[in-house]
């Protein structure tokens, strides 16, 4: 009877292990689970971009705060002087800088204008050098002229002379004759007709004297004007020529102004030179007048994003340099489970399966989420010191990959999650 009993149990208890292996069996397939697992959220490491001392703190620790939010502030006084000073930095720099636009444009308008004037002066001179040349030519074809005129006037005067001494001579030989025919006459020697006739042809002569003589003065008169023609000539060659080299010299000064003029160029590119140094002052005053109401922003630090304070180690009054840590945030609207699972337990996982975890500070509550993606990389390869397994006391060790587990709803206020809090996982292998 004994044995019978003992048999019985045995079988009972073999066929209920049996069962329960199956069971455990039957549910590995279904689901696998961990509870390697930890809630985890972005904590944000809060620090001031400049350094200052802390006029006030707007939070307290464990206090939600949404983005934007004031967190905390650093003395403003010196910012908002930089930036003061950088605004008056770039007024004056603008102010340059129109002074150079306008200096570059009235230095290109005098150069274009000065190049039409000079280049017409050069004109005008060279024109009063051809006048003055044709007014020396045109007084010397006069000075030719007029000494032409002289030779001419002082061989008439010879040749009147000449015939004055002719005339002369005949009518002193009239006039002897006239006396010795007045004596033959007294005598009845000849006739009163001869005697008249003789005296006659003294008349005669004498008024060519006369008429030879006035001839002469009026050659004399000529040879006299020919030569104040010949000055005249002359002077007015002289002048001509004054006239000639005086617009030459303005031609040389005038061709001067036009090579000084057509410099403009140069003048014109150095003038926009100074434009666009005054310029790149102006923005670079800009880039300060920005950096400058960063800066005053900067003192007033805000909240990146919605989360809660924690961890908050500022203190009013505190002197903090640039990248002292003030307090974290944690973004708990943003939340997250990364479970470690074992490299043999994750032949059939990919994102978008179905999970379910437990926490521990909320027995039997369940909540659901899927999996969103696996870690390129092992827990320990990212490890500050990762194994080097290339000694001879080599033991292979199951390996860990973590995975992240995304919440499908947010969790109720009634069980909030925190990160860090321990949690067991299962993905669920069948849909």
């Amino acid at each position: 009877m004994k044995k019978t009993l003992v048999w019985g149990l045995g079988s009972l208890l073999l066929l209920g292990g049996a069962l329960a292996g199956y069971h455990y069996w039957s549910e590995s397939q279904k689901s696998v689970s961990t509870d390697d697992a930890y809630v985890e959220a972005d904590v944000i490491a809060i620090s001031p971009e400049v350094p200052g001392r802390i006029l006030r703190l707007h939070v307290k620790d464990n206090q939600p705060v949404k983005q934007g939010d004031l967190l905390v502030s650093i003395e403003p006084d010196d910012y908002h002087s930089r930036l003061a000073q950088a605004e008056r930095s770039l007024k004056a720099a603008q102010q340059k800088a129109l002074a150079a636009r306008a200096d570059f444009e009235l230095t290109r308008v005098q150069a274009e204008s000065s190049i039409s004037e000079e280049s017409a002066g050069v004109d005008v001179s060279q024109a009063a050098v051809e006048t003055a040349q044709s007014n020396v030519s045109q007084a010397r074809q006069r000075h030719l002229q007029s000494q032409a005129a002289r030779r001419t006037s002082l061989a008439n005067l010879r040749r009147l002379r000449s015939e004055v001494d002719v005339t002369v001579a005949e009518r002193k030989r009239l006039e002897n004759d006239a006396l010795r025919y007045r004596a033959l006459y007294a005598k009845d020697e000849i006739s009163r007709q001869q005697l008249e006739q003789t005296e006659t042809q003294l008349r005669q002569a004498q008024a060519k004297v006369q008429s030879a003589e006035r001839q002469v003065q009026a050659s004399f008169a000529e040879v006299a004007r020919a030569n104040a023609s010949i000055g005249e000539a002359a002077e007015a060659i002289r002048t001509n020529q004054a006239q000639v080299s005086e617009a030459e010299s303005k031609v040389g000064q005038a061709r001067s102004k036009l090579a000084s003029a057509q410099s403009a160029p140069q003048r014109i590119a150095a003038a926009f030179a100074q434009v666009r140094v005054a310029e790149a002052e102006v923005e670079r005053a800009r880039v300060d007048v920005s950096l400058a109401r960063k800066d005053v922003e900067r003192a007033s630090i805000r909240a990146p994003r919605a989360g809660v304070v924690s961890k908050r180690s500022a203190q009013i009054g505190a002197y903090v340099q640039k990248g002292s840590p003030l307090l974290s945030l944690v973004a708990h609207q943003d939340l997250w489970v990364q479970a470690n699972y074992k490299e043999t337990q994750m032949e059939r996982f990919r994102p978008g399966l179905k999970a379910e975890f437990e926490v521990d500070t909320y027995p039997g509550k369940v909540f659901h989420g899927h999996l969103d993606s696996l870690q390129a990389g092992t827990g320990s390869r990212f490890s500050t010191l990762p194994p080097e397994n290339a000694s001879g006391s080599f033991v292979k060790v199951v390996q860990r990959i973590p995975v992240k587990i995304v919440l499908d709803d947010q969790p109720s206020a009634q069980t909030p999650l925190i990160p860090g809090m321990s949690v067991v996982t299962r993905v669920l292998l069948t849909q």
